[in-house]
């Protein structure tokens, strides 16, 4: 069996959005990384946050929601540098499931059917009506190339060099595609 794990990206810029968007309040008045981490602790799987770190208020709110979470000290360098310390500092997963802070409408059930079809030797990436989203599935087979990256453009390459080895997952989820990069972003609830 393939132990799958949760490698969530919370450390990036908010530079678009012009404030802390991971802890932007919404409707209900909980800040938005909650949201994300509902479905994703919701899942089971094991799970490890990235963050930045000078994001102390969100250190202390994943603290006290007692979810496991390390600092990566170079994170200003992008996302591909974020992912590549996190698949480092969880070396013993058979597969990590790549999700972004940031997309927090994602279903629980998109989560375990990407998880579900991970493997080893395979990435596994859904798509809604033909459009690709998040979260991205890397088996083992593509550490190296996970802990090379240092780019801003996240695991793209990766996908594009192993396209032979893609599977592409239709999921009835709009939400894949779903990020939160500015106020007008967020789905009125």
């Amino acid at each position: 069996m393939v132990e799958v794990g949760i490698l969530l990206m919370a450390a990036g810029q908010s530079s678009r959005f012009g404030s802390h968007k991971l802890l932007h309040r919404l409707s209900d008045g909980r800040p938005l990384i909650l949201h994300t981490l509902d479905y994703l602790l919701a899942s089971e799987l094991p799970l490890l946050v990235i963050v930045k770190p000078e994001d102390h208020e969100l250190h202390q709110l994943l603290a006290r929601h007692k979810v496991t979470y390390l600092i990566h000290q170079n994170a200003g360098e992008g996302l591909g540098s974020s992912i590549a310390f996190g698949v480092k500092q969880r070396r013993d997963w058979s597969a990590w499931l790549i999700a972004l802070a940031d997309m927090p409408y994602i279903s629980i059930e998109t989560i375990l059917k990407v998880a579900g079809h991970a493997a080893s030797d395979r990435i596994v990436q859904p798509h809604y009506q033909e459009r690709t989203g998040h979260p991205v599935a890397f088996g083992k087979h593509f550490q190296s190339q996970l802990t090379a990256l240092n780019k801003d453009c996240g695991a793209a390459e990766v996908i594009q060099a192993n396209l032979h080895r893609l599977i592409s997952l239709s999921v009835e989820d709009e939400n894949i595609q779903a990020d939160v990069d500015c106020l007008n972003d967020l789905i009125k609830e």
